[in-house]
């Protein structure tokens, strides 16, 4: 190796090694929705006090605690069966609610009771108080959204929260 080129040099200059590094080069930014973009732990917990709240009857003799304890077991256990592919996505909800409410439900039933957890969680999409200035300051960048939720719930989140525009 003449003394007249660097090691840097030649390791630019190397075509195999340009090929390495081209490829590893930022191409876009992989993020998640849900508590990374946008603050669904708050949504949720907007939602879950206006279920609750709505179906208190329902619930008598159980404390906010024991009942938000309750779902979120309830919620664990048939995600985890929605995410197996045993149920669909709103078999689980379905399910949900029935166990929740302790209760038989048609379908039609169980979708209206969910009613009011859908109404507040859907209106307290919001982003998490870091994203805009983080979109702001990565605009140049691609970015590639990525979520293990419902497909058409989560694209209604991203176009709710103006994740879109993105």
């Amino acid at each position: 190796v003449p003394e007249s080129i660097s090691f840097r040099e030649q390791f630019d200059s190397d075509p195999a090694v340009r090929l390495l590094t081209d490829s590893l080069l930022m191409q876009a930014l992989i993020l998640d929705l849900d508590d990374t973009l946008l603050d669904d732990r708050a949504a949720t917990r907007h939602a879950l006090s206006a279920f609750v709240a709505f179906h208190r009857r329902a619930l008598a003799g159980e404390s906010d605690v024991e009942s938000f304890a309750r779902w979120r077991s309830l919620s664990a256990h048939h995600w985890q069966r929605f995410e197996r592919g045993e149920i669909s996505f709103l078999e689980q909800r379905r399910s949900r609610v029935c166990e929740f409410l302790r209760c038989s439900l048609s379908d039609l039933e169980a979708d209206e009771a969910f009613e009011p957890y859908r109404k507040a969680y859907e209106s307290s999409w919001s982003l998490v108080p870091e994203c805009d200035e983080f979109m702001r300051k990565t605009a140049a960048i691609p970015k590639v959204i990525i979520t293990n939720g419902e497909r058409e719930q989560q694209l209604r989140k991203v176009q709710a929260s103006g994740l879109h525009a993105h």
